[in-house]
């Protein structure tokens, strides 16, 4: 005996279930994309926008997994170490409440250990350094000034060791503000401490 002599199967028909207002939720997802929330979503630093409502048939609502470093609104809060926030958009169909969830990953660098900025007057350049830390610092700070083709002309070095939450100026004379710079710190093993401040 066969399966088949067992089971009679005289006929099957599939019958495909349509959702009248999916159409709604569906073209909703598409088009909340991530360059509607932010341009820099690999480095967050200020508000984003948040759609709530992007058609008369699907309500967009939104959660953050840290509201304490982005809201639930889209306000930016900061944060003072890198950390990745996800934005949940929550989109429900008004007609059915059929609801689908869309996440978004966004990184917030947080705030750097060592904060740069740079002015010059008659002597040169001067930059201040302030310890965003809670430790003690030796920090080199490098400054390197570029030909009008981009090569490099000279790096100058300096070392200041700053306390918590301290902050020193430091003079580079002869560099003035019509040269290109690139400025950036290290800690004494040679570890980054900020971005290229140009």
């Amino acid at each position: 005996m066969t399966p088949t002599d067992f089971v009679k199967i005289k006929s099957l028909k599939l019958y495909e279930i349509e959702r009248m207002a999916d159409t709604a939720v569906d073209s909703t997802v598409a088009a909340i994309t991530i360059d509607k929330l932010t341009s820099t979503p690999e480095c967050v630093e200020q508000n984003i926008t948040l759609p709530q409502i992007t058609s008369d048939d699907a309500e967009v609502t939104w959660t953050s997994s840290d509201t304490s470093v982005i809201g639930n609104d889209g306000t930016f809060y900061g944060s003072s170490k890198a950390i990745d926030v996800t934005m949940t958009a929550q989109i429900t169909n008004k007609t059915d409440s059929f609801t689908v969830y869309k996440d978004f990953r966004l990184s917030v660098l947080g705030e750097e250990t060592v904060k740069l900025s740079k002015t010059f007057d008659d002597n040169g350049m001067n930059v201040t350094v302030k310890n965003n830390s809670s430790d003690s610092l030796t920090i080199q700070v490098t400054v390197g000034v570029y030909n009008d083709n981009d090569t490099l002309n000279t790096a100058k070095l300096q070392t200041v060791t700053l306390d918590s939450k301290a902050e020193q100026t430091i003079s580079f004379a002869g560099i003035t503000s019509d040269k290109s710079v690139s400025i950036f710190a290290w800690d004494k093993d040679m570890t980054p401490l900020t971005n290229v401040l140009q």
